[in-house]
């Protein structure tokens, strides 16, 4: 976030009892706990849509899932909500598709509210004509607050092959008007060619879907396109990239994505999982949100199968400013001298504000087998809880987790599972415990471990992470189905993170609070002698 300075004119002395009042209770779904959003959502021929709920708390939560829909022509169609309650440390799955019902065919957002602290996630089954045609299944958990600003930093367009889109959900009072800009791969010491701003539209309590492919041909872009997009907004958004996609990589890979962007730039990003292993192909993709070039730097953690590690050597390059780059970590990683047959985790670094998305394409004996498409934004900010609402296990379906402990010290990671078994029935499974060491990685067997405690599937599960250090945490899940007139595929969550969590305070921002304080209680003598109302300095500082 851009450092700026405002000045709010108050009366300090109902500020400081403003700051020393406790916060108000939440009442219900009226003031709900927890407020969980998501821009895409297709409920038509060939897609099935579901909505899981993770309740790790104590208590019963009661749910309320508020569905925006449009029709094939744009216009808004109303939808009842959707009502239920999630018993306390437990899971719930529900189908939008159902709920939707003859209302039907529509695209909707969710607005998921809750009077508890509780994790959703949404998956949706696919089988469609776009990009000539591809099939798969993609997961993403929701996002916590909407934001005037949103950066993709992946993004494609190849007619035939490569289809995306824009889904941008206004659940304020006021309308938005959002511009969407294209960035463009420049080399070093140039700039590549404008393209006009896409600009939408999003009146309140409303969605509309931006399909990005066909403004950009009607400007005349150069197709193919790599690029990255920005969204910018008058009111706040919520906003998702949905990407359908046919290649030729690995012999041939049809999938598709949809996942939120990231609403801040940041100076260091993290990936856990990866993997060089045949049958993966691995791109990453980092924007340049700033006016100067920027020097990246990506650092490597590598290990064999025996979880010896692997020394590899940073790669660096220059973004230009305002530029977007992807490369093939495959080749990168060829060029650093190793081939295959080895798992890595990246830590991205750059001396500018970025944005860095890894996109995987695999073909693997998964479940059964299964190929297909997913993409993941980064994390900038370690977590001590995570929670992972939709894990399945059994021979269709394959689970896995990645932890990442980036510091110095080691770390005791706890995952907790609940969720229950294919005939309803809850199942009871003990903690399991995994030990890594400071700037090192970890693949817990979790089918082995699940299979030695007796759960070998079918059964879904939900699982929380908590650590005792900030760690990051990616889960994959590999699947086959029969729904959506049947499909298989493969996912990749980075976690719903815990509240509380990923809110590291800078040390500025603690002094001016310091500060803001202090002159606030100085204030308090002034209010009372001459009631005058002060200007106050209000700072925020500069992204990391």
């Amino acid at each position: 976030m851009a450092g700026r300075h405002r000045f709010v004119k108050v009366s300090l002395l109902a500020a400081v009892v403003a700051v020393m009042a406790p916060p108000a209770v939440a009442q219900e779904i009226q003031k709900p706990a927890t407020t969980v959003y998501f821009a895409e959502g297709t409920v038509r021929a060939g897609f099935v849509e579901l909505l899981t709920i993770q309740n790790p708390t104590n208590s019963n939560a009661h749910m309320e899932v508020v569905m925006t829909g449009t029709d094939q022509s744009g216009r808004g169609v109303d939808v009842s909500p959707l009502r239920f309650d999630v018993p306390a440390n437990s899971r719930a799955t529900k189908s939008i598709s159902e709920a939707v019902g003859d209302k039907a065919p529509l695209d909707v957002s969710l607005e998921v509210r809750s009077d508890k602290e509780i994790a959703a996630q949404r998956t949706i089954y696919f089988q469609t004509s776009l990009a000539g045609g591809v099939q798969g299944v993609t997961s993403s958990v929701g996002v916590t607050s909407t934001s005037r600003t949103h950066f993709f930093a992946y993004g494609l367009s190849n007619p035939g092959s490569a289809e995306e889109f824009m889904a941008i959900f206004n659940p304020g009072k006021a309308n938005s008007r959002v511009r969407i800009k294209f960035l463009q791969s420049a080399t070093p010491g140039s700039q590549a060619s404008d393209i006009p701003d896409l600009q939408v539209e999003v009146p309140p309590g409303t969605r509309k879907g931006a399909d990005l492919g066909q403004y950009l041909k009607s400007v005349g872009a150069k197709v193919p396109l790599d690029f990255s997009a920005r969204v910018d907004a008058t009111e706040p958004v919520a906003a998702e990239r949905v990407l359908y996609s046919k290649t030729d990589d690995l012999g041939g890979v049809v999938g598709g994505t949809a996942a939120p962007g990231g609403t801040e730039g940041s100076g260091t990003w993290y990936f856990a999982e990866g993997t060089a292993r045949g049958g993966q192909v691995q791109n990453l993709s980092v924007m340049n949100l700033s006016d100067k070039e920027a020097n990246l730097t990506v650092r490597f953690r590598s290990f064999d199968r025996q979880g010896k590690e692997i020394r590899v050597a940073p790669y660096e390059d220059k973004i230009p400013a305002h530029s977007r780059v992807t490369k093939d970590l495959n080749d990168v990683l060829k060029t650093k001298g190793l081939v295959s047959d080895f798992d890595v985790s990246l830590i991205v670094e750059a001396n500018r504000s970025i944005v860095a998305e890894r996109t995987v394409r695999f073909k693997n004996d998964s479940a059964g087998g299964t190929s297909g498409l997913y993409s993941v934004l980064g994390t900038t900010l370690p977590a001590r809880k995570l929670f992972f609402p939709e894990a399945r296990v059994g021979p269709d379906a394959e689970s896995a987790f990645v932890v990442l402990n980036p510091g110095s010290s080691k770390a005791r990671i706890v995952f907790k599972f609940t969720g229950t078994d294919q005939g309803g029935q809850a199942l009871t499974v003990p903690d399991l415990i995994v030990n890594i060491d400071g700037d090192e990685r970890a693949n817990p067997a979790l089918n082995q471990y699940l299979s030695d405690n007796h759960v070998s599937g079918p059964a879904d599960l939900s699982v929380k992470v908590d650590s005792n250090v900030p760690v990051v945490v990616e889960q994959t899940l590999f699947q086959r189905s029969s729904l959506a007139g049947g499909v298989q595929g493969g996912t990749l969550v980075s976690g719903f993170v815990g509240k509380g969590e990923g809110q590291n305070v800078p040390i500025p921002l603690l002094v001016a609070g310091v500060i803001i304080i202090g002159l606030a209680v100085a204030a308090v003598v002034v209010a009372m002698v001459g009631q005058r109302p002060v200007d106050v300095p209000e700072e925020e500082p500069e992204a990391a």
